[in-house]
């Protein structure tokens, strides 16, 4: 791991940044190295080792950590330690250096700035001192911008009196506080000839061995379509997302909220924090992190995350800062709600999803966030509850999907053989209960696994967190990584990476580019508008549809193909992916990440060495191009999704998993107010005969815009039977909808007075998914004439399964192309 070389002596006679010449390895022969970093509080010296832990994968302990009980009590009451204080903090520093001196792993602690009394103690036990130094004023006037409200002027004043300079005698050298951390601490790797511990954790560090100047990095010109996108949106957003920002950076310049905080209000924050954290959260020099969880049993994919706390906490702790549980969020398993009232809040529980967050995140307690989330509105609503304090850093944390069950074939045949009266329902049972069958995400391509692909993309996930299984040690590896990493993000450890400057423009676009190319659900086309509105940033469904044109399909999974998400992650997953839409100009590679500034960092994959995680770069050919493919080579020239626009308003149309044959359809409507009236005429033989179902009054203000799912199977039999057929309507289609062709998410919608509330059974209806249009063949002026028919529930009648609690939201709600939201429904369609 090292070549070990005699100790060499650096001169460290003025406090200057070091020279550019790589020098030897500083270590003595046979012993593993220990670096003490060194600093006043404000100086940058956790930064400065959290950086150097990193890029090394060496252990890294906080020495403020160390300290006994007693110690910390006084620290946190702003009485500086004695010499009496510090020497039984130093014996057990000392035990630490030493044992990480014979440890497989080299060691980095951080200490105040130490006289040469105490590093006496510590020199003779093979430590490299590093020494963030600057001038007194400039260290004061830092502390005194960051500080000033968190620690008392005596222990400040005490801090600033200990910066004594290096002797020629003491090994190690002298780092100019003033500069970058990662600056600096690319420095010391440099000027050490430092090398990364067997197994690296780092997020920065490929496989040992492997220089980061071998990654593969982005040399392509973005497509002029997307850079034409990407301007539009910038421009139109220009106002809007400047109050946004003004808004965000006014609150990082206050710092964290806690230390403005009564003494009653901060007493209730820590009550039942351990004592160790208290007095930290009391000293306010370390980061809080809040945890919020969508937890709970009944969903499959979230049940893992009963366990996540404990390993978050854990992995906080090391990093050095202090995680407590913010709140939980509700939950909402559609599978489970298919068909029932209970789907009708499914939308609606997005934007209280956001606001549950936002409670959670209000307690003016937390320097950044960690988002437990995996399905369908959850993230989302999570996303747009922690862009209301984009100020603080937040790092999506996932579970990954389950193991693969019976073929998606097989399950879609069983279903519609039960549909058409062929199969019983313990048969159907069987085969739902091998397809869902352990925790875990469902494996098919729906908004769940659309969401993990999307916020990977967007860099809100560590690279490769999306698709690695919860009963992985890989997975728990990745877990304990996020937590690691928000902590390093937090304005407290100066490598400050706000989720509201993450979530930009170009991640936006990236956002559409990554769902477009995989064919991912359409539930993004309300779901994208909506986190971008609350970045103060307008998306249209324009943009989707000119992004469509450009971007290539590159993915089939089911019900795009008969592979599921496990397929496409063994294919090359993520890191391919991106490589591939990188490497075309189809995404933008200069956006900020949680995992650093630039989106190459996602070309690489994690693994395990040992128990350590790694990242190595990503595949650079596809492993199964039956599922996913280069894309020089793609399943289709244009995107997976379509706008459609004519005289019945705007719809989205999901074509990757149409046939061809089928993108075309006009034929008479058969009008349904109500999904279990059309499954009734359904079984009752009505509509045996092309047609255009028009399912109306299930948008947003009607019932919530449930999904329609229920009506896959009986429209499946009718295509397969020969018929000409497809769905109109203002509700929504699983995010997984199939081979019917549906024009879905229309708008206006009835309940508004949409045009979809004048057609009449027998009306001739054209989708044209080739052409992008959708419209009734009446003559303008007479359908303009024509009455509107039906209407939405009123509230005394949509009652029942704790929908009247939701009444509000059907009276506040935006429409479906503004993200069907009731948070950003304002003039602007922003917040």
């Amino acid at each position: 791991m090292y070549s070990f070389t005699a100790p060499v002596v650096m001169d460290a006679s003025t406090p200057t940044p070091v020279g550019s010449e790589p020098r030897p390895p500083l270590v003595a022969p046979g012993r593993q190295p220990v670096l003490v970093v060194m600093g006043v509080s404000g100086s940058g010296k956790s930064t400065v080792a959290a950086l150097l832990a990193g890029q090394l994968g060496w252990d890294f302990v906080e020495g403020d950590d160390l300290h006994p009980e007693a110690n910390v009590n006084k620290m946190a009451s702003g009485t500086p330690l004695t010499d009496d204080d510090r020497w039984p903090w130093l014996d057990t520093v000392s035990s630490w250096i030493l044992g990480h001196t014979t440890a497989d792993v080299p060691g980095i602690i951080t200490c105040s700035a130490l006289k040469k009394k105490y590093r006496d103690v510590l020199r003779e036990q093979n430590v490299i001192f590093v020494h963030l130094v600057g001038s007194k004023e400039l260290l004061g006037a830092r502390m005194s911008a960051r500080l000033d409200h968190y620690m008392p002027a005596s222990l400040l004043d005490s801090q600033l009196d200990t910066l004594e300079p290096l002797d020629p005698d003491e090994r190690g050298i002298l780092i100019d506080a003033a500069r970058p951390p990662a600056e600096e601490a690319a420095r010391i790797v440099t000027m050490l000839g430092l090398l990364p511990a067997a197994g690296s954790s780092a997020l920065s560090a490929g496989k040992p061995g492997r220089s980061a100047a071998q990654m593969p990095v982005t040399t392509a010109v973005i497509h002029p379509v997307v850079e034409a996108v990407t301007r539009r949106i910038i421009e139109r957003s220009a106002q809007t997302r400047a109050r946004y920002l003004a808004r965000i950076d006014a609150a990082a310049e206050q710092g964290p909220t806690r230390g403005r905080l009564g003494c009653a209000n901060l007493a209730h924050g820590f009550a039942a924090t351990g004592q160790q954290d208290k007095a930290a959260l009391r000293r306010f020099v370390k980061p809080n992190i809040g945890i919020v969880s969508s937890y709970n049993d009944v969903l499959s994919a979230h049940q893992p995350f009963a366990a996540y706390p404990a390993i978050l906490k854990d992995a906080v702790r090391k990093a050095g800062g202090i995680a407590q549980v913010a709140g939980g969020v509700p939950a909402m398993c559609d599978g489970i709600t298919q068909g029932r009232d209970g789907m009708q809040l499914s939308l609606f529980s997005r934007d209280l999803i956001a606001m549950a967050t936002g409670v959670a995140l209000a307690h003016d307690l937390f320097d950044g966030a960690l988002l437990l989330g995996v399905c369908d509105k959850i993230v989302p609503g999570l996303v747009i509850g922690a862009l209301a304090f984009g100020h603080l850093p937040a790092i999506l944390v996932p579970t990954g999907p389950m193991s693969s069950g019976i073929p998606n074939k097989e399950k879609s045949r069983i279903r519609q053989l039960y549909a058409e009266g062929l199969a019983g329902r313990e048969q159907l049972l069987e085969a739902e209960t091998a397809s869902y069958h352990s925790a875990g995400t469902c494996t098919f391509y729906g908004t769940a696994n659309s969401n993990q692909m999307l916020m990977e993309v967007m860099g809100l996930h560590l690279p490769g967190a999306s698709f690695v299984s919860p009963d992985s040690p890989l997975r728990e590896a990745l877990t304990a990584a996020a937590a690691s990493q928000v902590v390093a993000l937090t304005e407290l450890k100066d490598q400050y990476t706000p989720i509201g400057r993450v979530v930009d423009e170009k991640s936006i676009v990236n956002g559409v580019v990554a769902l477009l190319a995989t064919g991912g659900s359409t539930n993004h086309t309300l779901h994208l508008p909506a986190i971008a509105a609350a970045a103060g940033i307008q998306l249209t469904w324009q943009d989707f549809a000119d992004l469509s044109e450009v971007v290539p399909l590159l993915v089939r999974i089911y019900p795009n193909g008969p592979a599921d998400i496990n397929h496409f992650h063994a294919a090359g997953g993520t890191a391919f992916l991106i490589g591939q839409l990188l490497d075309a100009g189809l995404l933008h590679p200069d956006v900020r990440t949680v995992a650093g500034a630039g989106l190459d960092a996602y070309r690489r994959e994690p693994v395990l060495d040992g128990t350590a995680l790694s990242y190595r770069p990503g595949p650079t050919e596809s492993l199964d191009t039956d599922v996913l493919r280069p894309a020089s080579a793609p399943f289709a020239p244009n995107g997976g999704l379509r706008i459609l626009d004519g005289n019945l308003g705007s719809a989205v149309i999901k074509v990757a998993a149409v046939a061809t044959e089928h993108h075309v359809i006009q034929a008479p409507a058969v009008v349904f107010d109500d999904q279990h009236v059309f499954l009734a005429a359904f079984d009752a033989g009505q509509l045996d005969r092309d047609l255009v179902a028009v399912i109306r009054y299930q948008g947003p203000s009607a019932n919530g815009m449930p999904e329609l799912h229920k009506l896959t199977p009986a429209l499946g039999i009718l295509q397969d039977r020969g018929y000409q057929v497809a769905l109109v309507t203002d509700g929504r289609m699983s995010g997984a909808s199939g081979k019917i062709p549906a024009a879905i998410h229309l708008t206006p919608e009835a309940a508004a007075g949409g045009p979809i509330g004048r057609i009449r059974d027998g009306d001739l209806v054209r989708l044209d998914a080739t052409a992008g249009t959708l419209d009734v063949l009446i003559d303008d002026d007479v359908f303009a004439a024509r009455e509107i028919t039906g209407a939405a529930l009123d509230d005394a009648s949509w009652s029942g399964t704790g929908r009247e609690l939701f009444s509000v939201f059907r009276r506040q709600v935006g429409p479906a192309d503004r993200g069907a939201s009731v948070i950003t429904n304002t003039p602007e369609g922003v917040l």
